[in-house]
């Protein structure tokens, strides 16, 4: 972003570009300070209470961690190919592809990491039930 120009001028300059990546630099943020809840909460603080007939793992935390790091994989892939422009549809290792492709190979696996550990869907539905007491057809 920082040496990017689009038709003559900085994408760094673009106040639509800076603002999307304030809001993802924030989400990465969050996300990252729950991830390290969830570790904390499953294997790094909760192994010694593992053993023990009371230690739950926090399934719920761990499905909305995954959900959210995967839909904010398809956020960053999205944001990354309206930035960079149509190039950015250039295979991995295209010569003129911005980013040498990787937009593009990025934008691919995204579709696979909502699916792969648990579809987005299922992911949800633990949510709703576990940590929201929703009923199983709602």
């Amino acid at each position: 972003m920082r040496d990017t120009e689009r038709d003559g001028e900085a994408l760094r300059d673009d106040p639509v570009v800076r603002s999307k990546m304030a809001n993802l630099h924030t989400e990465a943020e969050g996300g990252s300070r729950h991830g390290a809840q969830v570790r904390h909460r499953g294997g790094e603080g909760g192994e010694r209470r593992q053993g023990r007939k009371d230690f739950q793992p926090p399934t719920v935390a761990a499905s909305e961690y995954k959900l959210f790091a995967t839909e904010y994989s398809v956020r960053l892939a999205n944001a990354s190919m309206d930035i960079a422009g149509p190039g950015t549809q250039m295979r991995v290792r295209t010569d003129d592809a911005p980013m040498e492709g990787r937009a593009e190979s990025t934008y691919r696996y995204t579709v696979i990491d909502t699916i792969g550990g648990g579809a987005s869907e299922i992911q949800r539905n633990i949510i709703a039930r576990r940590g929201l007491g929703l009923p199983k057809n709602f």
